[in-house]
């Protein structure tokens, strides 16, 4: 309501909707749920420490003028952008739930992820590191700066397209049930080596 100029300035916020959040934000904390319809939408100025963004089948799209650090995020489609880098909060716990990420930073991203598809973006330092609950598409992995890897703990994980200035690791662990494959379905580019590993089936397609 005030044409992109600030609305909260706080030490943290806290957000509670039913029909969607949008604010222009200068904040160190995050904590937003959505319930129904109208999804997340948070622009910070700069660093932005999200400790919960939750909306159910709703979009949550983060934009930080400089590091994202993320706890617990669930959503629809989830779009995170950071000037500097997109960092893991949580330890081993998953940081992002989503039917889509989509991630974009410069200076590296790191996540614990639950996701069937993945389009990530890193432009000039740092690692691309997603390590995947159970499975997903990589639909585009692309770090000019260093290496990419994306290891998920059991099932499906299927490569698109990657293109990674230096090393490729694309890895899904061996589980007890059949079905922890991976394939790659479109092109594959590393400026060091490239590396794949599967509990189960390599399928170059």
């Amino acid at each position: 309501g005030n044409a992109g100029a600030v609305n909260i300035t706080s030490a943290s916020l806290t957000a509670n909707a039913v029909t969607g959040i949008s604010l222009d934000t200068t904040i160190a904390n995050l904590t937003a749920t959505n319930t129904t319809s109208g999804g997340i939408d948070i622009n910070e100025t700069d660093n932005l420490n999200v400790l919960l963004a939750s909306a159910a089948g709703q979009a949550v799209n983060l934009l930080a003028g400089g590091n994202l650090n993320v706890t617990a995020i669930s959503g629809g489609t989830v779009t995170l952008i950071a000037t500097g880098a997109i960092t893991d909060a949580n330890g081993v716990a998953v940081n992002v739930s989503a039917s889509s990420l989509n991630a974009l930073a410069n200076n590296g991203i790191a996540l614990g992820t639950a996701v069937a598809n993945l389009t990530a973006t890193n432009n000039t330092n740092g690692n691309i590191l997603i390590n995947e609950a159970d499975g997903m598409t990589v639909q585009s992995a692309i770090n000019a700066a260093a290496a990419i890897q994306i290891i998920s703990a059991f099932g499906l994980l299927t490569i698109v397209n990657v293109d990674a200035k230096g090393h490729f690791l694309a890895s899904t662990d061996d589980s007890a049930a059949p079905g922890d494959n991976l394939v790659v379905s479109g092109v594959v580019e590393a400026d060091n080596a490239v590396s794949l590993v599967a509990g189960d089936d390599i399928t170059l397609q």
